[in-house]
């Protein structure tokens, strides 16, 4: 099961500037296999949501949210 917020990633995206060819190079694979990502049809490795997350400088809470539906814990007691 992918979960992967689309429209979150999409927007993360925009707000940094940042294209599908940008993220592409970053995690050194092709655009199609991005955009494929994006759709939720192929899922992305723990490597390349750090490497994601660090590019659009996001915030752990919006990795929850684009990356894990928000189903991670957001504090350990």
């Amino acid at each position: 099961m992918n979960l992967v917020n689309t429209n979150e990633l999409r927007a993360a995206m925009v707000r940094k500037g940042k294209t599908t060819t940008d993220l592409a190079k970053m995690l050194n694979i092709t655009r199609d296999m991005v955009c494929k990502k994006i759709r939720g049809e192929s899922g992305f490795t723990a490597n390349q949501i750090v490497l994601v997350a660090h590019c659009l400088d996001l915030s752990l809470e919006m990795v929850n949210v684009i990356f894990f539906a928000g189903l991670l814990p957001t504090c350990l007691e």
